[in-house]
């Protein structure tokens, strides 16, 4: 209250909030906005009204929770990626380097053929480890041939090394697509599959990307476990909560269909023309 009369006494118009318990013994946060009438330069009565923003508050701090738990995700992952090179890549080009020293030492070209055929061997392996670390950076083929070419290369790539066989599906499709999209609808097919690979315990699924002309449309479907829709893994879980921030972004809306023992499907459409630069037109 002490707050309430320094402004009171110092101002004629301010806003405040403040913390209350509610009679069923819910906090509540209420933002009030007084005007004072004073008498003889004194405060004599407070008009106003108060707004419940608790909803709000608790938005905010949910925002503040999931930055917290993104920002962790991303460290875990940059770590992981640094253990990798080091641990594994960099040592392995060490022991190629040794492999080709050894070759100054050779007087005799005894086997020398198979000894080039390792070495040969053991170069496209760590080519190819390499690639695979900069494709989960960022794979290059999102801006040399597009979304639809991106997303087929992952599903053969999931078929390859994840054990998933994945059906790839599309119809016609535009190439002019705005960057953030692109990214947008990759990485929610990525993070999908992944999902699918990694919890639902799918032996298939089935990826499928078209276009209305109005907005391009994603559907991820697999034959897996599934899931309860009103369990933590849909409200908090970090795949489901990046997915709807990045369509956040790009106007984009989400539904997903589960149940347990019937599979999962994901269904996510993105608008070609937003709002708002309809709305310049």
């Amino acid at each position: 209250m002490t707050r309430w009369f320094d402004y009171s006494n110092a101002r004629d118009n301010y806003e405040l909030e403040c913390r209350m318990i509610a009679k069923n013994g819910q906090v509540v946060w209420l933002h009030n906005l007084a005007t004072v009438v004073r008498e003889d330069g004194r405060p004599k009565t407070i008009r106003g009204f108060s707004i419940d923003v608790t909803r709000s508050k608790q938005n905010e701090n949910e925002l503040r929770d999931l930055s917290g738990r993104l920002i962790n995700a991303q460290e875990e992952e940059r770590r992981r990626l640094a253990r990798e090179l080091h641990d594994d890549l960099n040592q392995r080009m060490a022991l190629l380097s040794i492999e080709l020293e050894q070759f100054e030492e050779i007087k005799k070209p005894t086997n020398l053929g198979q000894r080039l055929r390792s070495v040969q061997t053991h170069a496209k392996e760590i080519s190819a480890d390499i690639h695979r670390l900069s494709y989960k950076l960022h794979p290059s083929k999102l801006d040399y041939l597009g979304l639809a070419p991106a997303v087929r290369s992952l599903c053969q790539e999931f078929c390859a090394v994840r054990s998933l066989e994945v059906e790839f599906q599309q119809t016609e499709f535009p190439d002019d697509l705005p960057k953030d999209v692109v990214l947008c609808l990759f990485r929610i097919a990525q993070e999908a599959l992944r999902n699918c690979a990694k919890h639902s315990g799918a032996g298939s699924a089935r990826v499928t990307l078209a276009s209305t002309g109005e907005e391009i449309r994603l559907s991820v479907a697999d034959d897996g476990c599934g899931f309860d829709m009103e369990s933590d893994a849909m409200r908090t879980g970090l795949g489901f909560t990046s997915m709807r921030e990045r369509l956040r972004i790009v106007g984009g809306k989400m539904e997903v269909r589960s149940k347990p023992m019937h599979g999962t499907i994901i269904e996510v459409s993105v608008p070609l023309v937003r709002e708002l630069e309809a709305a310049n037109f």
